[in-house]
């Protein structure tokens, strides 16, 4: 009894002083988690199919975003040889970043709300002279994000909480349906995803469009790709209590769900989502729920490319293809409920901060426009500060679709750059007024913008690149500035304008 005393007060002293270090370069390795906290998951169907050094990696990358992770832009370096050994093989410590890698996705596919905080990496070198040579040195690479806001966070859970409550309660199969009803009803498939991502990007950095690859999209913009349906489905049959895992390929994803009768259906709600905010359902409601919801036939293959699924896929290589056994056919329903219209009930969301959300640059003066809250209409007026802070750049994707504005859009003199998809799909706005002293408007920045009836571009203004005004099919007269070097061929796609 006495050792196990000393072994408690030994521990939270190691806890406490890890935690005031906030894991800096040659920071002691965390305690173990205890196989009851490892399993503490609303879902390990990924954990546990991962080996033990891989759950051990998974268990402390969750630990570094619950009790770590700023969402600020950052990156330690952290002293991990302990984890396998001065006597280590170049093959051991390969593995350990794999593990590293692996244990992330699982992790993402577990806990989809973790997608967007950082990466982790591993990287080693032996020395080969002084007084280190033949000793081997292993850092952890962590990288975080500011993808994700603290208000961002707030703003998701609010949007949870809100369908969840539209859901209410009953049996599985009425929550999913219902679910499913205000998914369809309130959120669309990304219409310029593959115009505005036609770019490649560094591997540092995420996929899709704004959050529209994870389930951020969905609950902060109403928006998102088969990915981002696939992880808000996930985090709400969380929410609602219902088994659910994230199954895909490298051309879709959707999710198995496990019904009352044990077995396991597939809920595809891309199959018929609206492409775009006032595009049509590709069948209606009452013909998805009769022919495609929660149905495993094979004649679905063609309209979700669900051949060959795999996840957590490194190198091509696929780590988990053991996915539970489907049942054949489609889902039968034999429970009470008739009424399977959600409710339509208010987001309990109260913002707290700026309806402008930003982060501020290096500098300590500047800031980036992230994303937008409010929900007015009229003209957008962008301020020059906010917080005392100059704004001098409007990021990627910070109004998409923000479709409620209806007049115009001023951006104050100190913008200097405007990120890839910054105002795409503001298809109410009817006029931009651009500063002179800007000179990059990123990919597909104002794509969909079809209110626009003339723009004059400053002179700053040298590349206007892929996509920046395509499909905003209004535009009567362009006046380009003076020093247009460089038009992109799809800067002005499905445009017939005077230029």
């Amino acid at each position: 009894m006495k050792k196990k005393v000393f072994l408690f007060v030994v521990s939270v002293i190691f806890i406490m002083l890890i935690s005031a270090m906030l894991l800096p370069v040659g920071a002691e390795e965390p305690t173990e988690a205890t196989e009851e906290e490892q399993l503490d998951v609303t879902d390990s169907y990924y954990y546990d199919r991962l080996s033990e050094n891989q759950q051990r990696c998974y268990a402390y990358i969750k630990d570094y975003y619950d009790n770590y992770w700023q969402g600020e832009i950052d990156v330690k370096q952290i002293d991990i040889l302990y984890w396998v050994g001065e006597d280590a093989t170049d093959e051991e410590c390969k593995q350990l970043n794999y593990d590293f890698m692996y244990a992330q996705l699982a992790l993402e596919a577990d806990y989809p709300l973790y997608n967007y905080f950082g990466d982790f990496g591993v990287s080693y070198h032996r020395h080969t002279e002084g007084d280190m040579a033949g000793k081997l040195e292993v850092i952890l690479h962590i990288k975080s994000y500011n993808f994700v806001t603290e208000e961002m966070m707030v703003r998701a859970d609010a949007r949870i909480e809100q369908i969840a409550t539209a859901v209410g309660e009953g049996d599985r199969y009425t929550k999913l349906r219902r679910m499913t009803a205000y998914l369809l009803d309130n959120t669309f498939y990304d219409p310029y995803l593959d115009a505005i991502n036609d770019i490649g990007r560094p591997s540092s950095q995420k996929s899709g469009i704004g959050f529209n690859a994870c389930a951020y999209g969905l609950f902060l913009k109403n928006i998102a790709m088969c990915e981002g349906f696939t992880e808000a489905v996930k985090v709400l049959c969380d929410e609602l209590d219902i088994p659910c895992i994230i199954m895909g390929n490298a051309a879709h994803a959707w999710n198995l769900v496990q019904m009352e009768d044990g077995k396991w259906y597939r809920l595809d709600i891309t199959n018929a989502c609206r492409l775009g905010w006032d595009g049509d359902l590709s069948q209606t409601l009452d013909e998805y729920f009769e022919q495609i919801f929660l149905n495993n036939n094979t004649l679905q293959a063609d309209l979700g490319a669900y051949d060959f699924p795999y996840m957590l896929s490194l190198n091509n290589v696929p780590l988990v293809t053991d996915f539970p056994e489907h049942a054949e056919g489609q889902y039968v329903y034999s429970g009470d409920e008739t009424d399977f219209s959600y409710e339509d009930v208010q987001s309990t969301y109260m913002p707290e901060w700026s309806k402008f959300i930003y982060h501020v640059n290096f500098d300590g003066i500047t800031c980036t426009i992230l994303d937008y809250e409010g929900k007015e209409s009229g003209d957008l007026i962008i301020p020059e500060s906010i917080d005392g802070y100059t704004v001098i750049a409007i990021g990627e994707y910070a109004f998409y679709y923000c479709t409620g504005f209806t007049g115009r859009l001023v951006i104050p003199d100190t913008v200097q750059s405007i990120g890839r998809g910054a105002f795409a799909g503001c298809y109410n706005l009817t006029s931009v007024e651009f500063p002179e002293g800007l000179y990059d408007i990123g990919v597909g920045a104002f794509i969909g913008c079809k209110g626009l009836k003339e723009i004059a571009l400053p002179d700053r203004l040298g590349r206007i690149e892929k996509y920046a005004f395509c499909d905003c099919d209004s535009l009567e007269l362009v006046t380009f500035g003076r020093h247009v070097f460089e038009i992109n061929a799809t800067a002005f796609g499905g445009i017939d304008a005077p230029f």
